[in-house]
């Protein structure tokens, strides 16, 4: 029995700038190309049937979250010319396509591809046009606008073409970027598209509090009013529906901030909300088992672009890749989220037909994965000076210092019988005479370590201990007694 095709286009008329329903089929043996199924006719010409291929990227170390588009190649050479003409005639970029397929007796058949036109060429009256399914929509730039620098919200000079940044879901450490010097405000991201809260904002790393700027009815009336605001002292005014904020003075270092983004469908910041909803905004398919795939990975994800070369099916691929999770394209038009997993019989088989293999790798047992990136790394110099104690307290907590925070110390005089109550770590009194002897280091993890020099013997001269040789003591010690003695350690 024989398979049939049905191939539905959807071309551009130039003349009227209108959509064209055009149909072809191809493949029957026995039965006439009218399809009961859809009461509709559909003209011969499909010259073979389509072969489909996709890709799936996987390298040395896994998974490399790549997904290429399913795509293939169908030729339509009508036998009427004037149908051929028209062929010729339509625009053909971008234009829907489906295709349904089974067997020539079938009562119904199945969709074998949803998709889009992406070339087009004629050959030897031969019309050709390479086809992909709908993901090909998502292999656009994320980022296509910049700042003027012209002032306002397209920032100074300082601005002028500077990538507009894009962030969804929840994005840690996202570096601000001075937008108005005079007033210390900086840009987090494409004013136009709002940002849907903030949750830190940090100067070197150190916190400070901040308050939230309403939206004042437009981008430029609400740029206007954070201009206008007085931010608290060590703090800031941050207005999350055009993607700024505002320090109370020039920051010592990197102004960082937490924040969430665009959210994903229907609120969730998971990962297949979110892939749903970057999809979404370059009119791709949506996910269809995003439920399912909410339920397998429910923890908030989220992920921060700032140039002009990511594009949307980059995106999904790093945000699938970070939450172990494979996507493909359906021929139904739709997204299918499928788990990687190293339990043979925990994941789905994708099937296929004339599977090939490019290259072989050795066997690797795990896989490094990640969806909540630091955007922003400190070096140690842009780090603020937040020494953690032993009891988790932080140094700036007990800023500023306390009037009188130490009365009732006592340090007694090197060489007094007075008992000072400085104690150590295990509740001993030190004598503060021992740091004259001894060596203070500032150890990796912020914590200040004592440690004795090794003991000398000291020689005396004249009544005085100086810690060098007898001989050289006379010529080097003998001073009148009010001359200060120069102390060193052999």
């Amino acid at each position: 029995m024989s398979r049939v095709h049905w191939v539905e286009l959807r071309p551009r008329d130039p003349a009227t700038a209108g959509l064209v329903t055009l149909r072809f089929a191809g493949g029957a043996r026995e039965r006439s190309y009218f399809r009961e199924e859809n009461g509709q006719h559909y003209k011969a010409g499909l010259v073979a049937a389509p072969r489909f291929a996709a890709r799936i990227g996987y390298g040395r170390d896994g998974f490399t979250g790549q997904t290429v588009p399913q795509a293939s190649r169908i030729q339509i050479a009508p036998a009427q010319a004037d149908v051929f003409e028209g062929l010729a005639g339509y625009f053909w970029k971008d234009a829907e396509i489906t295709i349904d397929a089974g067997p020539e007796n079938a009562s119904s058949f199945p969709r074998l591809f949803t998709g889009t036109v992406v070339g087009d060429s004629i050959t030897d009256g031969v019309f050709s046009f390479t086809i992909a399914d709908l993901s090909s929509r998502l292999d656009k730039p994320v980022c296509t606008r910049r700042f003027a620098g012209n002032g306002g919200i397209e920032g100074g000079e300082e601005a002028e073409g500077r990538t507009k940044r894009r962030s969804w879901g929840f994005v840690f450490n996202v570096e601000g970027r001075l937008l108005d010097p005079a007033n210390s405000i900086y840009e987090f991201g494409d004013p136009a598209f709002p940002l849907s809260s903030f949750s830190a904002l940090r100067d070197k790393g150190r916190g400070g509090p901040f308050t939230v700027l309403a939206w004042q009815g437009s981008i430029a009336a609400t740029f206007a009013a954070l201009q206008a605001s007085t931010p608290a002292q060590g703090g800031g005014v941050v207005a999350p529906s055009i993607a700024c904020a505002k320090w109370w003075t020039e920051p010592s270092g990197p102004l960082t901030a937490d924040f969430v983004g665009t959210p994903g469908t229907g609120g969730s910041m998971s990962t297949a909300a979110l892939i749903d909803a970057i999809s979404s905004s370059f009119s791709g398919p949506g996910v269809t088992n995003r439920a399912a795939a909410i339920a397998l990975r429910p923890a908030a994800a989220g992920i921060h672009v700032g140039d002009e070369t990511t594009t949307g099916a980059q995106l999904i691929d790093r945000l699938a890749l970070g939450s172990s999770l494979v996507w493909v394209a359906a021929p139904e038009g739709v997204i299918r989220l499928f788990p990687w997993s190293f339990d043979n019989g925990g994941a789905a088989v994708l099937q296929g037909q004339f599977i090939g293999r490019e290259r072989a790798y050795a066997p690797h047992y795990r896989r490094r994965v990640g969806f909540q990136a630091n955007n922003r790394r400190h070096s140690e110099s842009e780090i603020a000076e937040s020494i953690r104690y032993d009891d988790g307290v932080l140094a700036e907590d007990l800023r500023p210092a306390e009037p009188e925070a130490t009365n009732g110390a006592v340090i007694p005089t090197p060489g007094s019988d007075a008992v000072g109550n400085v104690k150590n770590e295990l509740g001993v009194v030190r004598n503060p005479g021992e740091l004259l002897n001894s060596e203070i280091r500032l150890d990796p993890a912020g914590r200040l370590t004592y440690r004795p020099l090794p003991d000398v013997h000291p020689s005396s001269w004249a009544g005085s201990r100086c810690p060098i040789s007898a001989r050289s003591a006379k010529r080097r010690c003998a001073a009148p007694r009010t001359t200060s003695i120069r102390w060193r350690a052999r």
